[in-house]
């Protein structure tokens, strides 16, 4: 069908392009979801344009009013294919059968035609390839932007937080009192790391396929043309970007889109991580955790109006997930292969676009509705009660029975019971002072002290 439609006008062969993509409807969301993705693909048609009249394959007078064309079209609207249906050959068709209708009629140059003037010097394949490339930087930018700012809130309740002492724990158990200085510092330091990675990953997309052609060789491309599609395209997307040395790898570029993918999984994770660190830290408030407390994004609940629902920290946390399962499914569509076609990169496309626009949307909301709004409950120096093994490790089994039994049946503070056992002074001060023990260096000594000799 579609080589059929290479023999009608433009204005006929726009006709049966749509009712085709009509027929391929398979789910509500198409290409026009993506403006982006249709915005890289104008300014690639544009730099072929000038690419080929600069090298003689095409006259400047169709070549401007290609450009003009595309310039015109860059609104998008236009190109209802869907998403599960490959850009390849439908969308690049329907494309240059668009820019070709609009140049003939905005320009007054007759006869521009499609395939041997707007697709000049291109497989389709190479353009498709390249718009990915561009998609995909432009996805990355997008979530990379928003990490400056999380990675800042974090670390200004670090700050704000250092007198702030809450107990570590390990599956709920608790350990050793820690400061939420340092929890929440901990957190900016993990998101400064993806944010890092991030930053290495994006000059790898700025890399140009064109000219490589349908299957990579190059074959149909006039002369120089790589370099001066590569030029103009660059000045089209205010960026430098580099020709591709090897034209096959340039289509086939799935292990690279996987591993761009797995900075974003790897982000996910880690903001999931804290969402979740927080939804345990903020229950309560009377018989949870209660280390901190979260702003209120609605209303808790009907016959419950002072509870506070983990809304957001709740919807970061399920963002994770799915960006751990779009992981999945490009990976396993990156294995497909299809010879010289390379991947599925529709669906690729797809669950790339919705991972990076989940990360750049709820990544804000995370910051404004939740972290900036995070407040200590009440400080462990408050309801400070050092736990049973810490007892042991530092007095042994009978001591620390004692001292527990004789706080729990005289109703007395554990810093009293303590006093009964004649311990050193500093070891009775720091036994009784959360902060001494969240002091890891100054815990060594008293523990070097005080155990030789006693049951571990």
């Amino acid at each position: 069908m579609l080589h059929e439609t290479s023999r009608r006008g433009p204005a006929a062969r726009q006709q049966a392009l749509s009712r085709f993509a009509d027929r391929m409807r398979v789910n509500r969301r198409t290409y026009d979801d993506y403006p982006g993705y249709i915005v890289s693909l104008l300014r690639i048609k544009k730099a072929c344009a000038l690419a080929n009249a600069e090298a003689g394959a095409l006259d400047p007078e169709r070549a401007r009013a290609i450009a003009s064309a595309c310039d015109g079209l860059a609104d998008g609207g236009r190109f209802p294919v869907d998403t599960f249906v490959d850009a390849y050959p439908l969308l690049d068709e329907m494309l240059n059968t668009t820019i070709a209708e609009r140049a003939s009629r905005i320009s007054g140059v007759p006869g521009v035609c499609p395939d041997r003037h707007v697709g000049l010097s291109q497989g389709g394949r190479d353009v498709i390839a390249t718009a990915d490339t561009l998609f995909i930087h432009d996805a990355l930018e997008q979530v990379f932007a928003v990490l400056p700012g999380l990675e800042h809130a974090l670390m200004a309740k670090g700050d704000a937080f250092r007198d702030v002492l809450v107990m570590g724990r390990e599956t709920l158990r608790d350990t050793l009192p820690v400061s939420l200085s340092h929890v929440f510092e901990g957190y900016g330091k993990q998101v400064r790391r993806a944010r890092l990675r991030l930053e290495e990953e994006l000059p790898r997309w700025n890399t140009c396929a064109l000219g490589a052609s349908v299957a990579g060789t190059g074959f149909g491309c006039a002369p120089g043309f790589r370099e001066l599609a590569c030029k103009h395209l660059s000045a089209a997307c205010g960026r430098t970007l580099m020709p591709c040395g090897d034209g096959l790898l340039a289509v086939q570029n799935a292990e690279s889109i996987i591993l761009a993918h797995a900075c974003l999984e790897a982000l996910a994770l880690v903001v999931g991580r804290i969402a979740g660190d927080l939804i345990l830290m903020a229950s309560g408030p009377k018989c949870g955790l209660g280390d901190v407390r979260i702003p209120a994004a609605q209303p808790g609940s009907s016959i419950m109006p002072g509870k506070v629902n983990p809304v957001v920290p709740d919807m970061l946390s399920q963002i994770g997930l799915k960006v751990e399962a779009n992981h999945a499914g490009i990976a396993h569509a990156a294995c497909g292969g299809g010879l010289e076609c390379g991947y599925d990169a529709s669906m690729i496309r797809r669950a790339f676009h919705e991972s990076a626009e989940m990360l750049a949307r709820g990544i804000p909301l995370f910051v404004s509705k939740v972290i900036e709004g995070t407040q200590p409950r009440e400080s462990l120096r408050d309801s400070w009660r050092p736990g049973y093994l810490l007892l042991r490790r530092l007095l042994g089994d009978e001591a620390a029975r004692r001292v527990f039994e004789r706080a729990a049946g005289l109703g007395i503070p554990y810093a009293g019971a303590l006093q009964c056992e004649n311990l050193p002074r500093n070891v009775a001060e720091a036994l009784s002072d959360p902060a001494r023990l969240a002091d890891a260096e100054g815990l060594a000594p008293l523990f070097a002290r005080t155990t030789d000799g006693l049951p571990e």
